[in-house]
């Protein structure tokens, strides 16, 4: 009897169909981990890989790290045979991986940040201060707006120029208490509180997250450089937006 050969792509599609494909997702943030809480849900055997070993052993704990992921979640997807692991030889027994990473920051789009710090400097000098010495809060330092991700973060890149310059420099994000070593960034610095803006020469918005009230911040600010319009409806000569 003849052997009947099947191919490469005709396993693939029968492992699907029957939900044995092991599915790796490259990337545990905002966008790789909800793609593989999905692909679990849909029963397939799946595996998350970061580079990150506090995000491996968050999930592999249990626990989360994304606002919009609740704990159960990560929970009923372990109980379901997910797994995260930061050992990429691991990726060569997948049968299809999905990467899900950012847009990784080059010399142009770390120049489109340039503009933003000018402004700042720009307002500084308007107001007869130098930016050497001058205490400045970053307000938001996350990818973007309403996300627990720093990744390729613009603020980041601000907060290193700024320091360059010789400011002194903090930061607030309601998403992290903490900043500390990554890939392209060694800032170790902790969140500063909003009870005393007006001991900054500038804040200086970065990231414009929903949760802040602008209307106060403005009010209590010597200076606020806008980077986002997110003072757009505010009318108020403290305001530079750039």
């Amino acid at each position: 009897m003849a052997t009947v050969q099947v191919s490469p792509t005709a396993e693939l599609i029968q492992k699907f169909a029957t939900r044995l494909a092991r599915v790796g997702v490259v990337g545990m943030g905002y966008v790789g981990l909800p793609l593989a809480l999905l692909f679990t849900e849909a029963e397939y055997p799946v595996t998350g890989f970061d580079i990150d070993g506090g995000k491996v052993a968050a999930l592999m704990g249990g626990g989360y790290y994304i606002a919009s992921t609740a704990t159960a979640e990560v929970s009923t997807a372990i109980g379901r045979g997910f797994s995260a692991t930061g050992d990429f030889s691991a990726v060569a027994e997948m049968d299809a991986v999905v990467i899900c990473m950012p847009t990784p920051l080059n010399d142009a789009t770390t120049s489109t940040q340039m503009p933003r710090r000018r402004g700042g400097v720009a307002a500084l000098n308007d107001r007869k201060k130098a930016v050497r010495g001058a205490h400045v809060l970053v307000l938001g330092v996350a990818y973007k707006k309403d996300v627990d991700d720093l990744r390729e973060s613009p603020a980041l890149t601000i907060i290193e120029l700024l320091h360059k310059m010789g400011a002194e420099v903090r930061y607030n994000d309601p998403y992290f208490p903490f900043v500390g070593r990554g890939r392209k960034y060694g800032l170790q610095m902790k969140l500063a509180p909003l009870d005393d803006l007006a001991q900054y020469d500038c804040v200086l918005i970065v990231t414009d997250h929903s949760s802040y009230d602008y209307v106060a911040l403005v009010e209590q600010s010597q200076l606020v450089v806008d980077t986002r319009n997110a003072t757009a409806q505010i009318v108020s000569s403290n305001i530079v937006r750039c």
